[in-house]
């Protein structure tokens, strides 16, 4: 009994240690009615190294930055005189952000959806 007592006392504040969310940022990515597919996406918060990963065939995408915050996410899209960025926040829990990829004559910029 003092055995099974113990054994829950530590397996509490492991359980308690996980629930306590770490940033995330996920959403898909579209551009008109069609999923913009195997674009870069790239976060870049406070003073850590920017982080990227690349939309996946339904646009979809997920970063884990190192730290809560202000942070800058811009795509890699093909036919943009530079790279369209956007302002997002970055939580303790996880933030959705579904962007529209707007392209004028080659100046593209990004708008959530």
């Amino acid at each position: 009994m003092r055995t099974a007592l113990l054994g829950c006392l530590f397996l509490v504040p492991a359980v308690v240690v996980n629930a306590g969310g770490a940033p995330e940022i996920y959403g898909t990515l579209t551009a008109g009615s069609q999923d913009v597919r195997q674009v870069t996406v790239r976060l870049a918060c406070g003073q850590s190294r920017p982080i990227q990963t690349r939309t996946d065939k339904y646009g979809s995408y997920r970063l884990r930055p190192r730290q809560s915050g202000h942070c800058t996410l811009t795509v890699d899209a093909a036919g943009c005189s530079r790279p369209p960025a956007l302002d997002v926040h970055a939580y303790d829990k996880p933030v959705r952000y579904d962007l529209a990829l707007l392209n004028r004559n080659g100046v593209c910029s990004l708008q959530r959806r």
